[in-house]
């Protein structure tokens, strides 16, 4: 019974002057939201923070294959494809370049395409600052985007060879027709690779 009468003591005293208590209960609850928006508690702050570098392509000529390739430098996590230009805009496109507007410039050149198909080299030039970090970067990513490319026309070319030994003499449209195939097919395989890299750790006691 006297600890009824306490407890009514103290809400009457709670009610009596109320202000402290609800200081009480606010403060903590203001003083976690602060934070929380200060130091981004609720949502991740970089989320929408575009960290790819930006780079046009200027195409001196269209084919299936560079239409392939530009779309393979689309999906680049590394490098934010904003037009394809013509080449005849090469200067402004280096000026833009000088004056830090572009990480790069991307040039897929005359005979791109008949140079890859016969000999599974990849013609790709690219105007850039190779001196900064944006421009280190990108050609990082150019050189191992040309090494995919090539990967996939030699496994496009090996194709075309095998279905040539099989059906015996083959007209050029439809080993052109053919190559194409396999090279996106090929590219593609590189965006859903078969085999997923898995991080290992070594256990303390060495097994």
């Amino acid at each position: 019974m006297k600890s009824f009468d306490i407890a009514i003591k103290d809400l009457y005293q709670i009610l009596k002057d109320w202000k402290p208590t609800i200081f009480q209960i606010a403060a903590p609850t203001l003083f976690t939201l602060l934070f929380g928006f200060m130091f981004g508690g609720f949502g991740d702050p970089y989320a929408n923070v575009d960290n790819q570098l930006p780079v046009k392509i200027a195409a001196e000529e269209q084919t299936p294959l560079t239409a392939y390739l530009t779309n393979f430098l689309e999906n680049s996590k590394v490098l934010r494809v904003e037009s394809i230009v013509e080449t005849t805009k090469l200067d402004q496109l280096k000026q833009a370049v000088a004056d830090n507007n572009l990480a790069a410039v991307l040039v897929i050149p005359e005979g791109f395409s008949d140079q890859l198909q016969s000999t599974g080299k990849v013609m790709l030039d690219a105007i850039l600052k190779e001196n900064t970090t944006a421009g280190m970067t990108v050609l990082q990513e150019i050189q191992s985007i040309s090494s995919r490319v090539q990967t996939a026309a030699n496994a496009a070319a090996l194709t075309v060879i095998v279905y040539s030994q099989t059906a015996g003499e083959v007209e050029p449209s439809i080993e052109d027709s053919l190559f194409s195939a396999a090279f996106e097919e090929a590219l593609r395989a590189w965006d859903t690779p078969p085999v997923t890299a898995l991080k290992t750790q070594t256990a303390p006691d060495g097994s």
